[in-house]
This record gives C-alpha cells, sequence and structure tokens, in this order.
C-alpha cells in the first residue's frame, strides 16, 4: 500500500518553521510599541536598542499649534521624517533663530547640542530616530534666551 501523500511534507515543513524560530530567535527580537502621552500629542516608542530609538510622533494642531520650548539634547543625535503634515523648525545658529517650512516627505538631522524646536500647523505625523538618551538632563530648554518672533525664514530648499 502507498504512502499518504502529505502528512510528510506538512511536518517537514513544520520542523522546519520550528528550526528556523530557534535560529532566528537570539538574532531577532519582537518589540511591543509603547505609547506616551505629550501635550503635543503622543510619541510612540516603536524601536528602543543599545544603538538606536525609532518614535513616530502624532503631533496634534488645532487653533492653537502647539511649539515645543527651543531646547537642545546634550547627547541624542536625531533625525526627523515627515510623513504628513507641515511644520516649522526653528533652529539657532549665531545666536540667530531661523526657521523653515517642513513639509510630508522631507527629513531633518538634528546633531547633539543643535538649539531647535518643531511647531506644526495642524495635525501631523513624524518619525523620529536617534541615539539612546539615558543621561540627564535629556533636553535643556533655552525658549527664554531666544525671541523666536524674530525669527529669520529661510527657504528649506537653501538649507
Amino acid at each position: 500500500m502507498p504512502a499518504k501523500r502529505g502528512r510528510r511534507p506538512r511536518k517537514a515543513a513544520a520542523d522546519a518553521a520550528d528550526s528556523a524560530v530557534s535560529i532566528l530567535l537570539p538574532q531577532i527580537e519582537l518589540f511591543h510599541s509603547q505609547v506616551k502621552p505629550q501635550p503635543w500629542g503622543n510619541e510612540e516608542l516603536v524601536a528602543r536598542t543599545e544603538t538606536y530609538t525609532g518614535k513616530v510622533l502624532h503631533r496634534l494642531g488645532g487653533s492653537q499649534y502647539h511649539r515645543a520650548g527651543l531646547q537642545y539634547h546634550p547627547t541624542r543625535d536625531e533625525t526627523f521624517h515627515m510623513f504628513s503634515g507641515v511644520a516649522w523648525v526653528y533652529f539657532v545658529k549665531d545666536q540667530q533663530v531661523y526657521k523653515f517650512l517642513m513639509k510630508s516627505g522631507m527629513s531633518v538631522h538634528v546633531p547633539a547640542g543643535a538649539i531647535h524646536s518643531v511647531q506644526t500647523l495642524g495635525n501631523s505625523v513624524m518619525f523620529e530616530a536617534s541615539v539612546p538618551d539615558d543621561t540627564e538632563p535629556r533636553s535643556v530648554n533655552v525658549e527664554d534666551q531666544y525671541d523666536v518672533s524674530m525669527a529669520i525664514e529661510i527657504p528649506a530648499e537653501k538649507l
């Protein structure tokens, strides 16, 4: 009597899958995102390793567009990517405040120590990639040292 077809290939496939899982588990890590409410909306931590952190920033608009105060991070290097929405990005160079309009599809790199702030103009979704930063202080607010109302607008194409 011939052997039943289909049983061995399924068992072989299951064994192969189990083998792949045992091989991959030490190399990959499942990460469950964590949402943290913020005054400007919320940040969703989607990745955290020894070398990088990834966040999805859901920033709210409305009648009172929120702008985080001018700040810098002593040790955190970060890059933002605008998935949807529009925002003013403020930065300081030689004691002068500048701003440019960040639109969907644009990215900006903010090195550690760079004074910056973001003001969304309506609801937006941004992605932030940064180096992990557990040092204190994580951010230093310098808002009171500058007059953002005097920011000089620079077209993003000129940067």
